[in-house]
This record gives structure tokens, C-alpha cells and sequence, in this order.
């Protein structure tokens, strides 16, 4: 009965949120608004095993790397629920760091309609409403949907969270593969700011 309440609670906030933010579906990497750090997340497969893998990326209004993580999930997942624990991982380890305006962005678009409130699956609802809880604890946190283009950097940290042996994040002394890749990303953008 008590988790009843809950979901009714969260239910109940999602009706009283600001309507969604949402980004224009551009093939470029975009800033973020003024005072935000933008998570771009991902999540990947593993078709052998089916473990997943997720991963983000977090810069400033300036495209600046701020930080980045990435995990393991043991598996066997679905697309869906993969993509919905990379939000949630996004979301606690962006709470720990204490970041407080943020912007989580993704190409998995299912997801980005459930965490706005639009859409419902069972499979990963439960992970919806972790994610929609945690939110909560920041001052703003956004959600916005990008095309696989614009999310490449993440996309390479989920993938290569399958070949590591579990959680591993950096908040400076970034290695050089994800700092090459930040700025290759940047300098395909022309670092254009989002109004």
C-alpha cells in the first residue's frame, strides 16, 4: 500500500511539472542554458552476454567537460531498460557531485517521453519513477530528447563501459580518449548555444 502512495505522490508532481523542455532535434552537440551542466547520456548492449552498459558525459554552458562516468549493469536487458538506468545513474551520480540546474538529454526517446510524463512502460516504469524522485532534489533538472548525432560522446562512454570492470567516473584528470573525443564533438558544433 505504501509504494501505492508513493507512485500516486510522484504522479501527482509530474501533473504539477513546467511543460517539458525540449531541444531542437539538431545533428550538433548544443550548450546548455545559462547556470545549467548538461548530462549527455547513453546507454549500450552487450549481444553476447546481455549485460548493459551507461554513460554520460557533463559540460558547462562554455562546452567545457565538467565530468563524466560511466557502469556496468549485469544483464540480461532490454534497450529500454538500459536506457532508462543511464538516465537514473546520470541523475545520482550529477545529485552527488551537487550540481543543482541541470539538463539530462538522450537519444533514447521513449525514455525521455516517460521521464515528461507522456508515456508508461512496464518494463522500466519503476526506474521512471527513481529517476523522476531523484530529480526532485535539484533546483531544476530538465529532460530533453537529441538525435543519436548529437549524443556521440556518451554514446562512446556507454559502449566503452562494457570492456571495464564497473564504475568509473572523473571530475578533472580526464583520460585523453574522452577529452580528444569532447572536443572533436565541440568543434563539429561550433559550440552554439541553445536560446
Amino acid at each position: 500500500m505504501l509504494a501505492w502512495k508513493e507512485f500516486k505522490v510522484t504522479c501527482d508532481l509530474l501533473e504539477q511539472r513546467a511543460p517539458p523542455f525540449s531541444s531542437p532535434c539538431t545533428q550538433i552537440w548544443q550548450s546548455p542554458l545559462e547556470g545549467y551542466i548538461k548530462l549527455n547520456v547513453d546507454g549500450a548492449l552487450n549481444s553476447q552476454d546481455g549485460n548493459g552498459g551507461v554513460g554520460f558525459v557533463a559540460r558547462n554552458r562554455d562546452a567545457i567537460l565538467v565530468g563524466a562516468a560511466m557502469e556496468i549493469f549485469k544483464g540480461p536487458l532490454s534497450p529500454r531498460v538500459i536506457e532508462a538506468l543511464g538516465f537514473r545513474f546520470a541523475l545520482t551520480t550529477a545529485l552527488h557531485w551537487g550540481y543543482s540546474r541541470i539538463i539530462v538529454e538522450g537519444d533514447a526517446l521513449q525514455i525521455v517521453q516517460a521521464l515528461n510524463g507522456s508515456r508508461s512502460f512496464v518494463d522500466c516504469d519503476t526506474i521512471i519513477l527513481d529517476c523522476l524522485q531523484i530529480a526532485m532534489n535539484f533546483s531544476s533538472c530538465l529532460f530533453s530528447h537529441v538525435k543519436r548525432g548529437c549524443n556521440r560522446v556518451a554514446h562512446f562512454v556507454a559502449r566503452k563501459s562494457l570492456s571495464g570492470n564497473g564504475l568509473m567516473s572523473w571530475r578533472g584528470d580526464f583520460p585523453q580518449w574522452l577529452l580528444t573525443l569532447a572536443l572533436d564533438d565541440v568543434r563539429a558544433s561550433g559550440s552554439s548555444s541553445m536560446s
